[in-house]
């Protein structure tokens, strides 16, 4: 042990050490803290990162723990910094359409409350059932409605962030529309804690749709499907999102009672007021029936928006052993991306039928398949060497330990130096996330 770390046990440190009970809900990756701390003011957890830095501790900020499953294998863990004592909406100005929360407010309970005015956040991860707002941002998960609305980087107008030697700053505003300094704030979003710590976020919020449809177009392959999303990017529908799923995907929902047609299925999400939700229904019907794509209705209202959470939720990791990539295309190129993959997959053994979804107006794709441990790395890089062929990146969202720890789950990206830079300017001593992230960060 460490002249550092041993200090660390002292009775006047700002944290506490896990008992045994505790350290396998805290565990990343097989790692467990010996310490951890549970902030109640951005002061405290300010005061916690300055200790931690002179201890020499390396810190894991997580707030609900729902994306553990993200990023490299740390380098080392000491201290599980949690931000679930850091709630609140701190203001909220439905005329303005924009509200100040604390980043451990679960995303649920913000979103009762600004329903309560007909508004609400849109973001719609797959896990908004117990995730928290600055988890959300950390980890930049959105969801089904990121076709209209944008993904985090749209939605958050500003934040407040503990750096790691105890620094706390603003950035951004808390309008809409500001001109005022740089959006230091984003680069916090997607970065997993690793640049620091999301405390506060001020938010921009929408109203609530005043009427929603969501109609299943079916198709033999997705590539039958192509057509129809092709044509209805590029008509100005507002339309709320356009979901695909595969067939083991939609076998999954229709073994939990969900009433769908069989096969390929391209769900768009009609919503609006009810005249313009009718014109949308009208305009995708059209568009699937220039190429004799049948078009079914699903659900309305709050058991379409269900439904899209079921949707959402059919790639979120359930097993230790299940694999969940991403794989990111030009959204003109979607459905052919996934024709790609499917093929590619269907020549390695599996133990279950592959599920795919994504968001086809955005060139998302998400595969959640269980295959034999050995053979996850070839999958990855040959789906990494295909995904060059449509200018696209695969992420390994998660997967089994022993695979994790001889892949590069990030991939390479196109500003390494940069990345390093900004990490060595904003946490030189590596106490935040270290390893974790892209490049090792």
């Amino acid at each position: 042990m460490s002249a550092t770390v041993e200090h660390a046990l002292g009775p006047d440190a700002p944290w506490r050490g896990v008992t045994d009970g505790a350290a396998d809900d805290l565990r990343i990756d097989g790692l467990a803290p010996r310490f951890e701390a549970t902030p109640a003011t951005p002061e405290e957890l300010c005061a916690i990162l300055r200790e931690a830095e002179k201890a020499g501790l390396a810190v894991c900020p997580r707030g609900a723990g729902s994306k553990t499953s993200r990023g490299q294998v740390p380098v080392r863990y000491d201290l599980a910094l949690k931000t679930t004592s850091l709630t609140g909406l701190l203001e909220y100005r439905p005329d303005d359409l924009v509200a100040v929360a604390r980043a451990g407010t679960p995303l649920r309970e913000l979103q009762r409350s600004f329903s309560e005015h007909g508004q609400w956040l849109a973001l719609d991860p797959a896990d908004s059932a117990s995730a928290t707002i600055g988890g959300t941002l950390a980890a930049n998960t959105s969801g089904p409605h990121r076709y209209r609305y944008g993904t985090a980087r749209d939605l958050v107008l500003g934040m407040q962030v503990a750096y790691a030697g105890g620094t706390l700053a603003r950035s951004g505003a808390k309008v809409v529309k500001s001109v005022a300094g740089y959006d230091i704030h984003k680069l916090h979003i997607g970065a997993l804690g690793t640049l620091g710590v999301i405390t506060e976020v001020a938010l921009r919020l929408h109203p609530l749709p005043a009427s929603q449809q969501l109609v299943a177009c079916a198709a033999p392959t997705v590539l039958g499907l192509a057509p129809v999303i092709e044509t209805l990017m590029h008509l100005p529908l507002g339309l709320g999102a356009m979901e695909l799923v595969n067939a083991a995907g939609a076998a999954r929902l229709k073994s939990a009672g969900v009433n769908l047609p069989s096969g390929w299925l391209l769900l768009v999400l009609c919503e609006g007021h009810p005249r313009v939700v009718g014109r949308q229904v009208d305009e995708v019907r059209r568009a699937a029936a220039s190429v004799s794509v049948a078009v079914s209705p699903v659900a309305t209202d709050t058991a379409a928006v269900a439904l899209l959470d079921e949707i959402s939720r059919l790639t979120v990791p359930d097993e230790r052993d299940t694999v969940v990539l991403k794989i990111a295309v030009p959204p003109g190129h979607t459905a052919a991306a996934i024709d790609g993959v499917e093929k590619l997959l269907a020549e390695f053994e599996t133990s279950a039928q592959p599920v795919i979804q994504a968001h086809a107006g955005n060139g998302v794709v998400h595969v959640n398949l269980q295959p034999q441990v050995a053979g996850i790395s070839d999958i990855v890089q040959q789906l990494r060497h295909a995904a060059k062929g449509f200018r696209g990146h695969v992420t390994v969202l998660a997967c089994p330990l022993d695979a994790k720890r001889q892949l590069d789950v990030w991939g390479e990206t196109a500003t390494p130096t940069l990345m390093r830079d900004l990490k060595a300017a904003l946490d030189p001593r590596a106490v935040l996330n270290p390893g974790r992230f892209v490049h090792g960060l």
